[in-house]
Formats: C-alpha cells, structure tokens, sequence
C-alpha cells in the first residue's frame, strides 16, 4: 500500500493513504493488523479521509515497512 507521513513525531505518525476514501472493511483489516503487533500502542484509522494515525513503542521503520506490503483488498497479509 502507498502513503505518505504527513506528520512525525516522538513515537508516531500520521499518515496519509493513497487512497480517497477507505470502505469500513479495509479500515478494519488495516486496525487489526496494526494493533495486533507488540510494537503498536494506538492505531486510529479515519475512513472519510484515509488517514491513519499510529503510536509505537520501538522502531517506527518496521512498521512503516509492513504497511508498504499490505494489500488492504484481502485480509491476508504479506
């Protein structure tokens, strides 16, 4: 999935999707996958805008490493 930080600071970010919009279904596949990690604190995910906005405890890179790979079409990550 593409994105771009729009935003970074101590322990989060603030990305934008390079989507418009993201339906109900692919935001709670992108939560869930999210939330499920150790080094994920918060996720909140904004559909209306594709916006996801996520505290982490360690390193940052490894998550943004694993959103690049997801596809938000199958629950299935890579």
């Amino acid at each position: 999935m593409r994105y771009h930080i729009s935003h970074e600071s101590k322990n989060r970010y603030h990305l934008n999707l390079a989507k418009r919009r993201l339906s109900q279904e692919e935001a709670d596949v992108l939560y869930y996958a999210l939330i499920e990690r150790d080094d994920v604190e918060s996720v909140k995910v904004l559909t209306k805008t594709a916006q996801v906005i996520i505290r982490y405890r360690y390193n940052g890179r490894k998550i943004l490493d694993f959103i690049g790979k997801m596809d938000l079409k199958s629950p299935k990550l890579m």
